[in-house]
C-alpha cells in the first residue's frame, strides 16, 4: 500500500519542511525536470529538495509500477516472485518501496550516485521494510546469486541507453525491467536497448508481443488515476497535473517468454457506439480496432472508459470495415 504523506513525513531527510518550502521546492523541481535538467546541479545531495521530491514523486510515480505489475501474466509474475531487485538510480527508493509491496523479493540493492537519495531510500526502506535486507551502492553493485531483476526507473534517461547495457552486461540480470519518459525523445534511447537486449538473446515480457521490428517511431503507455487526498492537495497547490502520467514501461526476460495477448497503443476515440484502439499485435502494423459498446453492460462500459493505455488483451475480429478497421469482440 503506498504511504500516505503523514507516514512519509517523519521519514523524510528534513521530516520539518514546512509546505510553504516543499512547495518552493517542488516547483524548482518540476522547471529543471522539464526546461533545464542540465542546470539542475546536484539536486540529490540537497535535504530539502530530496525531502520535497519524495513527497510528490514517490506516492505518485508508485502506481506506475503497480499498473504495469498488473498487465505481466502470471507465469512472468511466478518467475519475478523471490528474486533479487537491483533499483539502478534508485532516487528515494520508490520503485523498491513499490516492489516490496508487490512481490516476496529476496534482497534489494539500492544504487544511486548521490548520498541524499541513498541516505532517504535506505532510511524509508528500513522503516518500511525492516524484513528485507538492503544494501547500498553509488557505482555498479556486485551480481548477488540467484535471479536477479535489475530495474531502472528513470534513470536511462540520466545515464543514457548505452551505459544502461553496460551496466546489463556487467550484471547479466534475468529480467531487466524500466519504467522511463513517456516522451517521443526517450524513446529513441528505448528503441536502441530493445535492440541491444534482443541481440543478446532476452526475450519480451511487457509491452511488444513479439521480437518484431516496432512499427512506431513513439510508443509508451499512459496512467490515468487519482491519489491519496493529501497528495491531490499538494498536487493542486504546486499545480502539477499527476492524474496523467506517460511513461515508457519495458521488461525484458532471460527466459523465453510466451504471451498471446495484444497490447493498446493508443486510445483513438469513443463514439456513442465504440471504442476505437490502435492495437499492436506483434507485427510490423499496427491496427485499429472498434469494440462496439453492446458487447459490454453498463458497468463495463463504465470500466472500458478507464482502460490506461498499455493494456494488454485478447480479441477476435468479427468484420473488416473500410480502411482496415477491425470490427472485434473483447474476450475475457
Amino acid at each position: 500500500m503506498i504511504p500516505s504523506l503523514s507516514e512519509l513525513r517523519p521519514h523524510l531527510l528534513n521530516p520539518d519542511l514546512s509546505e510553504a518550502d516543499c512547495l518552493k521546492a517542488i516547483r524548482s523541481l518540476s522547471a529543471g525536470f522539464t526546461f533545464s535538467r542540465d542546470k539542475m546541479g546536484n539536486y540529490g545531495n540537497n535535504p530539502d529538495l530530496v525531502s520535497a521530491y519524495t513527497q510528490l514523486y514517490l506516492p505518485t510515480n508508485w502506481p506506475k509500477l503497480e499498473f504495469i505489475w498488473s498487465q505481466l501474466s502470471d507465469e512472468v509474475k511466478e518467475d519475478l516472485a523471490d528474486a533479487h531487485f537491483i533499483d539502478f538510480g534508485c532516487g528515494p527508493g520508490t520503485y523498491s518501496l513499490a516492489w516490496c509491496d508487490l512481490v516476496k523479493t529476496k534482497t534489494v540493492t539500492l544504487v544511486d550516485q548521490t548520498h541524499g537519495m541513498l541516505d532517504q531510500a535506505s532510511k524509508l526502506m528500513d522503516h518500511f521494510n525492516p524484513h528485507i535486507a538492503s544494501s547500498v551502492y553509488r557505482m555498479t553493485p556486485p551480481r548477488p546469486e540467484g535471479k536477479v531483476v535489475l530495474f531502472f526507473g528513470h534513470s536511462i534517461n540520466e545515464i543514457g541507453a548505452q551505459a544502461a547495457v553496460q551496466v546489463v552486461q556487467r550484471l547479466d540480470p534475468d529480467y531487466v525491467f524500466f519504467i522511463e519518459p513517456g516522451t517521443s525523445d526517450f524513446f529513441k534511447q528505448a528503441l536502441e536497448v530493445r535492440t541491444a537486449l534482443i541481440e543478446k538473446g532476452m526475450s519480451i515480457a511487457y509491452p511488444c508481443p513479439s521480437l518484431a521490428k516496432c512499427p512506431t517511431d513513439w510508443c509508451h503507455q499512459v496512467w490515468r488515476g487519482s491519489h491519496d487526498l493529501e497528495v491531490e492537495r499538494l498536487c493542486q497547490l504546486a499545480q502539477i497535473d499527476r492524474r496523467t502520467q506517460a511513461m515508457t514501461a519495458h521488461l525484458y526476460s532471460k527466459a523465453k517468454v510466451v504471451d498471446d495477448r495484444s497490447t493498446m497503443t493508443r486510445f483513438l476515440t469513443e463514439t456513442k457506439f465504440s471504442f476505437d484502439w490502435e492495437v499492436c499485435d506483434g507485427t510490423e502494423v499496427l491496427n485499429k480496432v472498434q469494440l462496439q459498446k453492446k458487447q459490454f453492460s453498463k458497468s463495463e462500459v463504465k470500466q472500458m472508459q478507464k482502460k490506461n493505455v498499455g493494456i494488454r488483451f485478447k480479441y477476435e475480429v468479427e468484420k473488416v470495415l473500410g480502411d482496415g478497421i477491425l470490427r472485434a469482440k473483447l474476450l475475457k
